[in-house]
């Protein structure tokens, strides 16, 4: 038995052949990958195939991350809340959150939103029997959205039937409230409208419906095949401390967090429990399709620590990488260019990522509040993705910016930690045959790992 796992990518389609092995769990036997042919993906995907599995002997497990995921407006009530359930539902179902709005919708709102033109509205509010207000005005504005744009409503069940009743005419899922009670958080029915949605939209344009008529089976998204092998591996291995994965990419930079909560001493914490495997996708930060917002978001920070020759110089070498996204650098003015985008992506990943805690006074002192994941006690995050994937454990120690000094907001980042390169970008590919074998393949990133680690002793203390 042989194992080929394949995902199709915004920049590159990569696959793997794994065979069985006693000892590690699966032994990598072949590689290959090569540029994303994104006018139909079943070309560079057969190109791949071919290579690796002529005779067709494998047993195929694939994935798709083409088009950078699927555009996703989320609409919601309280942002901490309903708001923040429906982003976890969209980002790990392989969506990208487009626009995210909160409370009552003005005219304005709608504009904005279909400007950014997602495939996918998902609307969220109340709980079961709660708030219905917001969820009422707004459907009245989305009644007016374009018809052939499908809707996700994951909000109180309460009002399920005047939802259908104002939405009638256009695609439209019902499902079960994202948080049907406030220490209840229900993400799986929304993510599963997600996906099925995805395999509908993407897997009917650009090829892929033919790589399924071909093979008999339908892609994951890429980010849902990570997060749940994320969710086997971290049971695993049993890390008290968890760890990190930063997953870059060409159109999104995706971090996932596996760690328990850790509630510290005299630390008020808000919000809805936080599950132990989290991913966050950032749309706006990539080292290729994504390259001009990236380097927009990071410009001015940039500038403070580079100058503004560097920022202008780096300016010119964003706009050739954005229109060319097969590029790479040519030369160490290059290399640096790209080694400094990938820090802004990693960077901007992890702050939005990790949670909050700020002081505040009351008539009995100062109490702290914490809101999101702490990450202070992760020791371990994992680089991958192709840019990190190819990068010397030097160069991923440079991979994070120090937080801005803020004494009334602190960023609840990891302090001391190891960073484990995912050489040759192998976790994806493993994440696609852990559906088939997820102890093998469990078993396979773990020693794959350590010895990566003992044979570069690479800590950033």
């Amino acid at each position: 038995m042989k194992y080929l796992g394949i995902d199709i990518g915004s920049t590159w389609t990569k696959g793997a052949v794994f065979v069985p092995d006693a000892e590690k769990g699966l032994r990598l036997e072949q590689l290959y990958r090569t540029p994303t042919t994104v006018d139909d993906l079943r070309r560079g995907f057969d190109a791949c195939r071919d290579r690796l599995d002529p005779k067709r002997e494998c047993e195929l497990y694939y994935s798709s991350s083409a088009k950078g995921g699927l555009r996703i407006a989320a609409l919601g009530v309280v942002p901490e809340l309903t708001l923040r359930m429906a982003r976890e539902a969209a980002c790990s179902a392989g969506g990208k959150i487009t626009s995210v709005t909160a409370y009552k919708l003005c005219a304005d709102d709608v504009a904005a939103m279909l400007a950014k033109a997602p495939d996918i509205v998902l609307l969220t509010g109340g709980t079961d029997g709660g708030n219905e207000e917001c969820v009422r005005h707004n459907l009245e504005l989305l009644a007016k959205l374009p018809p052939e744009l499908p809707v996700i409503y994951a909000g109180n069940r309460s009002l399920r039937d005047l939802v259908r009743e104002k939405l009638a005419g256009r695609e439209l899922k019902v499902v079960e409230n994202v948080l049907p009670e406030l220490a209840r958080p229900n993400a799986a029915p929304a993510r599963e409208a997600i996906r099925e949605l995805f395999l509908e939209r993407i897997v009917s344009g650009r090829g892929l419906d033919k790589i399924v008529a071909e093979t008999g089976c339908e892609p994951v998204p890429t980010p849902l095949a990570m997060l749940e092998f994320l969710k086997s591996f971290y049971e695993y291995t049993g890390r008290k401390t968890g760890f990190a994965v930063v997953d870059m990419g060409g159109a999104t930079t995706d971090f996932y967090s596996a760690c328990a909560d850790k509630f510290e001493p005299n630390v008020m914490v808000r919000g809805i429990p936080e599950p132990p495997v989290k991913r966050t996708v950032e749309g706006d930060v990539g080292m290729r399709v994504s390259a001009r917002a990236a380097f927009e978001e990071i410009r001015d920070e940039l500038e403070k620590r580079r100058g503004t020759e560097f920022v202008e110089a780096m300016e010119k070498y964003i706009a050739r990488v954005a229109a060319e996204c097969e590029y790479l650098p040519q030369t160490p003015e290059e290399r640096d260019f790209d080694l400094t985008l990938a820090a802004g992506c990693c960077t901007v990943a992890l702050r939005r990522h990790a949670g909050r805690r700020r002081q505040v006074f009351t008539t009995n002192g100062a109490v702290a509040i914490q809101t999101g994941r702490n990450l202070k006690s992760v020791t371990a995050v994992i680089g991958s993705g192709g840019f990190l994937s190819r990068m010397v454990p030097e160069e991923l120690a440079q991979m994070w910016w120090e937080c801005p000094a803020d004494p009334e907001c602190e960023m609840l980042v990891p302090e001391k930690f190891v960073w484990y390169p995912d050489q040759e970008g192998l976790m994806v590919l493993a994440s696609d045959v852990a559906r088939g074998a997820p102890e093998s393949a469990c078993r396979y990133l773990k020693e794959r790992l350590n010895l990566i680690l003992e044979s570069v002793n690479n800590e950033n203390q």
